[in-house]
């Protein structure tokens, strides 16, 4: 990837996107974080290879507040944060309580824009940094019996371009990322679950399939280009998946142009 080497943490990281990236970046030398829920259950996390494992419930204001403190303590400074964690919500708009709708947003919004307001002010100190926000197509396409992930999910890109309008006078570069459908553990635990939902969203791709972790990298290594200075100046940027890969076609100035492709394999 050609960056210079980052001190990175990641949120969600014991599992399917946030695993999948944090074992590529550290292969790559880079001095990762990883943030989970249950650090002790966290095995294959801990075999990649992390520079810690630290507890963070992102339900919880007073873990996320514990957890700032546990990260400064741990080091002293921090070049990005991936903003991975989420939960999905499958229901249909009148079957959805007022439980269900606080928990998601708590989970998916406040607890992304918390940290995030929490961990800047390091970045700040050190003369920048970037922040990647994980969110989704569902933002986008407004899927069925997903409305309010899909809210969460426009939400968490709306604040990513008010933050880098906020922040970038600070050179803090605020970006997402919005993967298509994956096949990540709370993926197949779905297809188990609730019988024909998976199909049902592989057969509106063209492929009939959805990709794995790794057939994702490129677009989660397109967002972490975006947030290595040297490389790009971008700010606000929404990176798409549609398929099994992305191609970025041009990135100068404040503007980055996405192709999705398919997969030929």
């Amino acid at each position: 990837m050609g960056m210079d080497k980052k001190r990175i943490v990641i949120t969600g990281a014991s599992r399917g996107i946030g695993l999948e990236m944090a074992r590529i970046l550290i292969s790559q030398g880079h001095t990762v974080y990883g943030a989970v829920r249950n650090p002790e259950g966290a095995t294959d996390l801990q075999e990649a290879g992390p520079a810690g494992i630290l507890q963070l419930d992102i339900s919880d204001q007073d873990s996320i507040t514990a957890f700032g403190e546990n990260l400064g303590n741990t080091t002293d400074a921090l070049d990005i944060l991936v903003n991975n964690a989420g939960i999905p919500m499958r229901r249909m708009p009148e079957q959805l309580s007022e439980d269900d709708i606080d928990l998601v947003f708590a989970i998916n919004v406040r607890s992304l824009l918390t940290l995030s307001i929490g961990l800047a002010p390091s970045m700040k100190k050190r003369g920048g940094g970037s922040i990647i926000n994980v969110s989704s197509v569902a933002g986008v396409r407004g899927p069925g019996a997903r409305v309010a992930y899909a809210g969460t999910k426009g939400a968490v890109d709306a604040m990513t371009r008010a933050l880098a309008s906020d922040w970038g006078p600070d050179n803090i570069r605020v970006n997402s990322i919005s993967p298509g459908l994956i096949s990540t553990a709370i993926r197949e635990e779905s297809r188990e679950t609730i019988p024909g939902l998976i199909e049902d969203m592989e057969g509106q791709i063209a492929l009939k399939r959805c990709s794995d972790e790794k057939g994702a990298e490129p677009l989660w290594e397109a967002a972490l280009r975006a947030g290595d200075k040297p490389v790009m100046q971008v700010r606000g940027t929404w990176l798409l998946g549609r398929f099994s890969g992305v191609a970025v076609n041009n990135y100068q100035g404040t503007s980055l142009d996405i192709t999705v492709r398919q997969s030929k394999d």
